[in-house]
């Protein structure tokens, strides 16, 4: 750790070997064809678990994550994958940063655990010095620890919510009973001078 901050230290001979394949770099993109049975079932094979149940949500999620102006020696793979490390468990870098197309930003996705805090900025350092890299997360869903399901946050959870003894209860209620008080609360409306 430094300022902080989780990070990694590469010396200036992991920061030459990561660098090393872009030395005579041609840049090309390639369609590729169907990956293979073993190539998909080793992706879906972390979703397997022996605490599963259908009923409760899972508190792990995959999330994109950018690193904005991220040096491009870092865009390494093995770089990356360390970088990933730090935020969650990688799961897969995108192509542009692995071909080295996008020097903008570098894109991983990790799985995250909710209860966990996000990381929000992470140091990176050689020989030649340190930067602080910050982090961001793309479409994080929203969760709610009081009923554990995504969607929502915790202040709009209708488990959370006090019942108003005025409101009818919406599953014990008919449509046409929630007609005839809707109304005759616009009636009172009317009724009442302003």
């Amino acid at each position: 750790m430094k300022k902080g901050l989780r990070g990694l230290y590469y010396s200036r001979n992991e920061m030459d070997e990561m660098v090393a394949p872009l030395k005579f770099a041609l840049v090309g993109k390639f369609s590729s064809g169907t990956p293979s049975i073993a190539r998909i079932r080793a992706r879906f094979a972390f979703w397997s678990s022996k605490d599963f149940s259908p009923s409760a949500e899972s508190l792990v999620v995959p999330v994109w994550v950018s690193l904005l102006n991220l040096p491009v020696a870092f865009f390494h793979r093995k770089s990356i994958h360390n970088i990933a490390c730090l935020l969650g468990s990688p799961l897969k870098i995108d192509e542009p940063t692995t071909d080295y197309t996008r020097p903008s930003f570098a894109r991983v996705c990790v799985e995250v655990n909710h209860l966990d805090p996000l990381v929000n900025d992470i140091w990176l350092g050689d020989d030649d010095g340190d930067i602080t890299q910050k982090v961001m997360y793309k479409n994080l869903p929203l969760y709610c620890p009081t009923c554990s399901h995504y969607g929502h946050v915790e202040r709009n959870c209708l488990l959370k919510a006090p019942k108003n003894k005025n409101t009818p209860d919406v599953d014990s209620t008919s449509q046409e009973d929630l007609r005839i008080i809707l109304d005759k609360k616009k009636s009172k409306l009317v009724e009442q001078p302003s």
